[in-house]
């Protein structure tokens, strides 16, 4: 640690535990020396928390040097490399090498192999690979002041001669700059009036194996002080002094320089400071003032370091200096950290144009492991004929491949630093879960070989299953959540019972389980989220056997609950990023040769060589046509391969006599699913959900899985129905939130919401339904009126024949409006099959027909409870269902509709029945004909639920379908008894 005695921060912290998940030592280390441990951004979501460990220096070089002296199959070798032995193919230009290193050029790619090194002694050492981590010693130079001199540390002599060979081999480099603090006596300092800093009771360690640190009950104070305008005064006058703040050369953004800070914001009178203490006391009695990083001459460090409040006596040990040092443009590396010019050359760290510890780390775990597999793959007698193992990480699978990703599409201008920010995929890619994603990746290539991590995992695994099953155990019907919660909280009072987990992930209990109950007497609540609603029961009050689970195991749990339903549409996300990331590139593409693209597309796309078309995308400077354009050239060179997303499967179920068993669980959505449509004639669903989503999924007949596109609807209120157009290439659905969204397929292969129909809706929309000719819709709602809309999409569906509703009318035209009798809301609408009526069932238990040609508009009421569905079955038939339980059939007799049928008195029409199996007991009916083997099977889509299997509904029917390919005078029904009936009207 040569600047610094800290481990960890904002995104550092996540890369720290990613490095331990795949066995590499740093954390393990800052957790023997680690002397304050912090959470920082606690008052944050856990995705953006950040582990942070102070570290004691003695304690750090103590255990790391012991560590290593004792590796196995390690030897250490002490040494200065002066040069880099190359291997070149005959012929071989170096004065055209040396050209194309002051170019923006990759073309001198795999020009050489490397060979072996040569040490300033004379020795050499032959090897196939080497890994380069020169930090800050490549042609590295001190500034103090005006005094300037070769050196990569203090008291430390710079790499000169490397510097030199990297040049000779044709790379470009390029010169960065960073800075470190005069370290100060902490016996001359006044730590009375200032604010002190605790570490976190209980300590949250870096490494995935240990359970503690030793140092948990004896953690050091920091103190918090602060610059004085008389100190920004001293380094303003003095800005003459110092070489080191010209602006030639970039520093980091992030961590400025005191003369920076003074300079970019001039209206600041005083700027935050961090006393640290090195170590124990007992190590050392030397302090590090983070923030006051300098390089003015040693006596204005000291005249501006007495201005500042408890440093008024202080006294400077080492003056703060900076360093100016080479990188090479990380955009000449390939995924794995190997030179594109030089084979089995990889490079790490600040040579790659980052800046600290946990970057450098991260990028050293995974240059090591690819060099070394390579390495041993060169050892196999069928080398030449295969590929090595490598160590290949994206931006979906943490934030060591949003680092690399970054590095080699985007180069670096300053020095680069990992901020939770930079990732888009941070829900997932979370401190807490880095042994999960990682741990069993890196052991299936060989670098996690100790059992104890290996079992370790398997037990957290186990003990994360078991307490979600803990969750899922205590069901709960609202009135009874209402009850338990207290404090006026409401619970969607629809009748569903919920799990303790299923409160969680609605964020009922987020704030009741956000801390352990063992740990809450310890933890200052000040620095937790901020409760939601009131404070209820603790989730160990509510969930036998939830105390006995370790912390961890419950932070976990509950941190997975509460980003549940976006970890879901970032599962989405991450599937169609990783279908780019599978459309492979030719990296020898003569990108000049594609004439649509701009002359800085061809420069970029020739110095980076993207190897996947995902990359070439985040490539900046690269426009949407130019992508086009690449995507075709590339499509009409060769098809790029796509990878196969088998994503885990609403529930169906196929017809076996008079019984219904599942086939598939479609579950993508993560709140409670309101409606599920079959497209008529294609294997498509379209589901949608209070989650304000949808999805459409895909039969791939070859592997029998159903595959989600995730659908953004753009509403802020839970969805109501979903519905297919009659073409299959449009689906309407209704929302609370006052519109319905009308959703096509676009040419790019996507589902996009094209529009939405609003005006003169009021309310919340609960029913929608499609007109035969594929442009008109249906709906109605709260707003006790039913309507019928034009849906018409210029330059997307085919003009219309002219209907008895109007003639091509544009979007949102109101052809029709019609109010429910008595005032009830508008549940079920649907279009006869001739499209000349529509007809509406209301809560107030009445049906209503209109028919625009005659102006006829029949209402009829029902003795029964209010009705919530209906269908057509013929074009003079109609069948409704309600809350009594049964459905009823309703026929026009010439001069108006009458009840001749109510099903469920016999057994005579019912052909099947059958109780859905899962927690939630309303069943969504799907009723499909399905041709399998050429015999007819009947296949529904249901979510299911428990029940005893009757012959009859026994409560509420909540969806009522007719058969649309097989015989019209079959209906299923299915309701909140979670019972699926299939029945025969004529029978």
């Amino acid at each position: 640690m040569s600047c610094n005695p800290s481990f960890g921060g904002i995104g550092k912290g996540v890369l720290v535990r990613e490095v331990d998940a795949m066995d590499g030592l740093c954390g393990r280390m800052a957790d023997l020396g680690g002397v304050q441990f912090r959470i920082l951004n606690r008052s944050k979501g856990p995705a953006v928390h950040g582990p942070r460990a102070q570290v004691d220096r003695v304690l750090y070089k103590r255990n790391m040097q012991q560590t290593l002296a004792n590796y196995p199959g390690l030897t250490l070798k002490s040494g200065s490399v002066a040069d880099i032995l190359l291997e070149r193919p005959e012929g071989t230009d170096e004065g055209h090498l040396k050209q194309l290193a002051s170019q923006d050029s990759s073309l001198a790619q795999s020009s050489a192999t490397v060979v072996g090194v040569r040490l300033e002694s004379g020795e050499i050492i032959r090897t196939r690979k080497v890994v380069i981590t020169t930090g800050t010693f490549l042609g590295g130079e001190i500034h103090i002041g005006l005094k300037a001199y070769p050196s990569g540390r203090k008291g430390e002599a710079a790499s000169i001669g490397l510097s030199k060979s990297l040049k000779d081999a044709g790379f470009r480099l390029g010169r960065m700059k960073t800075g470190t603090p005069p370290r100060l006596s902490g016996k001359s300092i006044d730590y009375s009036r200032m604010p002190r800093q605790l570490g976190d009771m209980p300590v949250t360690p870096f490494s995935f194996i240990h359970d503690s640190v030793p140092y948990a009950d004896s953690q050091i104070f920091c103190y918090q002080t602060r610059t004085t305008p008389e100190a920004h005064d001293i380094v303003r006058s003095n800005f003459d002094k110092s070489i080191h703040i010209r602006e030639t050369v970039r520093g980091p953004r992030y961590c400025p320089s005191l003369e920076s800070k003074i300079k970019r914001f001039s209206e600041r009178e005083s700027h935050l400071v961090w006393l640290e203490p090195e170590g124990l006391p007992e190590h050392t009695d030397l302090v590090y003032p983070n923030g006051l990083s300098n390089t003015m001459p040693e006596d204005i460090q000291l005249q501006f370091l007495r201005t500042i409040p408890g440093l008024e006596n202080v006294d400077m040990v080492q003056p703060g200096y900076g360093v100016e040092y080479d990188h090479i443009d990380p955009r000449e590396l390939k995924r794995n950290l190997e030179t594109k010019r030089v084979n089995g050359l990889f490079m790490a760290g600040q040579i790659n144009g980052t800046t600290g510890y946990e970057e450098a780390a991260a990028q050293g775990i995974l240059a090591g492991a690819n060099a070394g597999l390579a390495a041993v793959h060169l050892t196999r007698p069928d080398a030449l004929a295969l590929e090595p193992p490598q160590l290949i990480l994206d931006r979906s699978d943490g934030y060591l491949g949003v680092l690399i990703d970054d590095l080699i599409t985007r180069g670096v201008e300053e020095p680069y630093r990992v901020f939770t920010a930079r990732s888009e995929y941070r829900l997932s890619s979370r401190a807490d879960n880095a042994d999960l994603r990682l741990t069993r990746r890196a052991a299936a290539l060989g670098l996690v070989r100790d059992p104890a991590r290996l079992a370790r995992l398997d037990t957290v695994e186990a003990d994360i299953v078991h307490a979600q099953s803990l969750l899922d155990k205590v069901v709960l019907s609202p009135n009874v959540w209402e009850a338990r919660l207290g404090n006026n909280t409401q619970v969607c009072r629809d009748g569903v019972a919920r799990s303790a987990l299923d409160m969680v992930r609605m964020g009922f209990l987020r704030e009741n389980v956000w801390i352990g109950a063992r740990d809450a007497e310890n933890v200052d609540l000040s620095a937790q989220p901020k409760p939601q609603r009131g404070a209820g029961p603790r989730v160990a009050d509510m969930v036998p056997g939830w105390s006995d689970l370790p912390l961890g195991i419950q932070r976990r749990v509950i941190t997975e609950a509460m980003y549940h339903g976006y970890l879901r549409q970032q599962r989405a996300e991450v599937g169609m990023f990783k279908r780019d990331e599978g459309m492979r590139l030719p990296t020898d593409i003569d990108y000049s040769q594609i004439r649509v693209l701009s002359r800085e597309e061809v420069d970029k796309l020739s110095l980076i060589r993207p190897d996947t078309f995902g990359a070439a995308k985040r490539i900046e400077g690269i426009t949407p046509g130019g992508m086009l354009a690449l995507l075709k050239y590339v499509q009409r060179q060769s098809p790029p391969s796509l990878p196969a997303v088998n994503i885990p499967p609403v529930a169906a179920s196929a017809s076996h006599g008079t019984q219904w068993t599942p086939l598939h669980v479609l579950k993508e959505h993560d709140l409670l699913v309101t409606s599920v449509d079959w497209a008529p004639r294609t294997n498509r669903i379209v589901t949608c959900s209070q989650d304000k989503n949808a999805y459409v999924w895909t039969l791939d007949e070859a592997t029998n899985v159903w595959k989600p596109t995730l659908v953004h609807l753009r509403i802020n209120r839970a969805a109501t129905q979903a519905k297919w157009s009659p073409m299959e290439d449009k689906f309407a659905v209704a929302s609370g939130d006052k519109c319905v969204a009308i959703c096509y397929f676009g040419e790019d292969n996507d589902w996009w919401v094209s529009k939405h129909i609003k005006k003169p809706i009021a309310s919340t929309v609960l029913c929608v339904d499609w007109h035969p000719n594929n442009v008109l819709i249906a709906c109605g709602g709260t707003d006790m009126k039913a309507r019928v809309f034009s849906a018409y999409i210029k330059g997307v569906d085919q003009k219309p024949a002219a209907s008895v509703w109007g003639e091509r009318l544009p979007f949102n035209t109101v052809c029709g409006e019609f109010e429910s009798p008595s005032g009830g809301w508008v549940h079920s609408i649907g279009f006869s099959p001739d499209g000349e009526s529509v007809a509406f069932a209301s809560h107030d238990s009445s049906l209503t027909v209109a028919t625009p040609a005659t102006g006829e508009v029949t209402s009829v009421r029902s003795p029964n409870l209010p009705f919530k569905s209906l269908v057509w079955t013929d074009q003079s038939t109609i069948a409704v269902s309600g809350h009594d339980c049964s459905p009823m059939i309703y026929a026009y007799d010439g001069a108006t509709w009458r009840l001749v049928k109510r099903l469920g008195e016999d057994d005579k029409n019912r052909r099947s029945a059958t109780a859905s199996p899962s927690n939630n007991n309303t069943a969504f009916n799907l009723f499909r004909q399905m041709d399998s083997r050429n015999q007819p099977a009947k296949t529904s889509g249901t979510s299911t639920g428990d029940g005893s299997l009757k012959s009859v509904h026994q409560n509420t029917i909540t969806e009522l379908h007719r058969d649309p390919a097989g015989n019209p005078s079959d209906i299923s029904t299915s309701g909140l008894d979670g019972r699926l009936i299939q029945w025969n009207i004529q029978a």
